[in-house]
C-alpha cells in the first residue's frame, strides 16, 4: 500500500483524473471495441483528438495491476492452467450486477477515474512525441489532459460484455471490424506469443463461467478448428466473438459497427456519418490520424491500400486457406468486409 501511495505522489494527474471523473457520467463516454490489431487504437486516438477527450486504454488487460489484483479474481474462472491469459475475454453469465467489482471498475474506466500508467499509455506517448522533457512540462501537460471532461475508452476484450456495458452505462459504442486475414498478418508482425499458443477450445468451451452455453452448438467445430493451427484458431476466435457482437446488433443493440476498410478508404466522411447516427454532435471536425502509438514501425509509411489488402502479399496461401476454412465451418464468411 505504501508503495502505491508513493507511486501516486509521482503522478498528481491521477488524483485529478479521479476528482474530475467523480463528476462525469459513464453515459457520456465513447467506447471503441474490436478484435486485436483491428485499428482500435487508431480509431480511439482519432476520436479523442476530435472530441478533445482523454483516452483510457485496455482497462481489461489482465496484466494491468488494478484489474489483475482487484477485479480479475472475481471474473476469471478457476482453472489449473494459464490458458494464455492475454487472450482472455471477460464474460458474465447473467448480469454485471452479480459481479459488483467488475461493474464498479467499468464505471471508473468510463469516467477515466482509474489510476495507473498502462491505461494512460496514450497520454504519456503524446507527451514524449511532443518533446516534453522537463518535469514541469510533463506535469503541466498531464494535469491539462486530466482536466478534460470527455472520455474515449478502448477495449479489445469486451466483445462478450458489450450488452452489459450498454445496458448499465449507455455510452456511445463504435465497434470496428477488420478482415481476420489482415488481423492475422498484423498479429504475426507483433511477435506476440499468445496468438500462436492459446487454445480456442479452452477459451470458448472449458471456462466455468457459463460461456460454454454461447458456443456449445459449435463445440465440435471449435475443437476441429483448434487442431488446425494458429491461423485457423485466430480466424475461429475472431468469427465466434464477431458473431456474438453481430447477434447483439441484430437483436436491437444500440451501437455502431464500422469496418477498418471503410475507415481507410472512405475516411472522415464515413466516420462523421456513423457518429451522427449515434446522435453525436455532427459539427465535430474529424481527422483520422495516419498512425497510432501502436502502429508497427514497418507499417508507418504503408499506404491505405496496403493496410487494407497487404495481407494478400504477406500470408502464405496455407494460412489464408486455414482462416477461410475456419470462417466457413462457423458460417461466418458473411462478416468479411468484402462479403
Amino acid at each position: 500500500m505504501a508503495e502505491n501511495f508513493f507511486v501516486r505522489l509521482r503522478h498528481p494527474e491521477w488524483w485529478m483524473d479521479s476528482i474530475v471523473g467523480s463528476a462525469l457520467s459513464p453515459e457520456n463516454a465513447v467506447v471503441v471495441t474490436g478484435f486485436w490489431r483491428s485499428g482500435t487504437t487508431w480509431l480511439q486516438q482519432s476520436l479523442a483528438n476530435a472530441f478533445h477527450a482523454k483516452s483510457v486504454l485496455e482497462p481489461l488487460y489482465p496484466r494491468f495491476p488494478l484489474f489483475r489484483d482487484e477485479v480479475l479474481p472475481s471474473v476469471k474462472p478457476s482453472t489449473g492452467d494459464d490458458f494464455s491469459l492475454l487472450a482472455f475475454v471477460s464474460f458474465v453469465e447473467e448480469s454485471l450486477d452479480v459481479s459488483y467489482p467488475l461493474e464498479a471498475y467499468l464505471e471508473r474506466a468510463l469516467t477515466s477515474s482509474l489510476p495507473g500508467v498502462y491505461v494512460r499509455t496514450t497520454r504519456y506517448d503524446s507527451e514524449k512525441k511532443d518533446g516534453r522533457e522537463s518535469l514541469p512540462e510533463k506535469v503541466g501537460y498531464r494535469i491539462r489532459d486530466a482536466l478534460k471532461t470527455r472520455v474515449v475508452v478502448k477495449f479489445t476484450r469486451a466483445h462478450l460484455l458489450l450488452p452489459e456495458i450498454r445496458r448499465l452505462f449507455g455510452p456511445t459504442v463504435l465497434h470496428i471490424r477488420r478482415d481476420p486475414r489482415a488481423v492475422w498478418s498484423s498479429l504475426k508482425r507483433t511477435g506476440w506469443e499468445w496468438p500462436r499458443e492459446f487454445s480456442l477450445a479452452t477459451h470458448l468451451l472449458e471456462l466455468d463461467d457459463g460461456r460454454r452455453a454461447l458456443f456449445d452448438d459449435q463445440s465440435e467445430l471449435i475443437r476441429e478448428i483448434d487442431r488446425m493451427g494458429p491461423a485457423a484458431r485466430i480466424g475461429g476466435y475472431w468469427a465466434c466473438l464477431e458473431q456474438e457482437v453481430q447477434r447483439y446488433k441484430e437483436n436491437g443493440g444500440n451501437f455502431s459497427i464500422v469496418t477498418y476498410k471503410q475507415l481507410c478508404l472512405e475516411g472522415t466522411d464515413h466516420l462523421a456519418e456513423v457518429l451522427s447516427q449515434s446522435h453525436t454532435d455532427p459539427s465535430t471536425s474529424f481527422e483520422l490520424n495516419r498512425n497510432s502509438y501502436s502502429t508497427q514501425r514497418s507499417r508507418e509509411n504503408a499506404s491505405l491500400q496496403q493496410r487494407v489488402y497487404g495481407w494478400k502479399n504477406e500470408l502464405p496461401r496455407a494460412e489464408v486457406r486455414d482462416i477461410e476454412q475456419a470462417l466457413k465451418k462457423l458460417d461466418a464468411t458473411d462478416l468479411l468486409p468484402d462479403a
